[in-house]
């Protein structure tokens, strides 16, 4: 009896044991390997961040009232480059009448806080602050 309830106990547990490093979501790095994505609180988590620095600096920018608004109420558009586990570039941007405003996080998106820089730029795509991320870091 002692002998299947251990042969059952290790059934039952062999599926926990081999999913260990593959929880969460799986995105795909710019090198083409696997990698733990970004889940949707961390996300959610990386706007408000970013909702609070923009905040911060309204003043600084001469946000117009309508840009507050935009910031406030609508939802970002992001874009995502992994280079590893929760690593690489993450852009939140909101499109405003007269420009694209927000943040791009840098390295790990998940550190505290994360590196990051303003995105003050036209809407034609052209960013008019900030430095060039570099692409040949790997994340672990």
């Amino acid at each position: 009896m002692m002998k299947f309830l251990r042969s059952l106990f290790l059934a039952a547990a062999l599926p926990f044991i081999f999913s260990g490093c593959a929880t969460g979501p799986v995105a795909t790095t710019i090198f083409g390997t696997e990698c733990r994505a970004l889940s949707d609180a961390e996300l959610e988590k990386l706007i408000t961040y970013t909702r609070a620095a923009l905040k911060k600096h309204e003043k600084k920018y001469n946000f117009t009232s309508v840009e507050k608004r935009i910031i406030r109420k609508e939802t970002p558009q992001v874009f995502i480059e992994y280079r590893g586990d929760c690593f690489g570039t993450l852009m939140i941007y909101w499109k405003t009448p007269a420009r694209r405003i927000g943040m791009r996080i840098e390295d790990h998106f998940n550190a505290i806080p994360p590196s990051c820089a303003m995105i003050i730029g036209s809407n034609d795509g052209e960013i008019t602050t900030g430095i060039k991320p570099d692409k040949s870091r790997r994340g672990r």
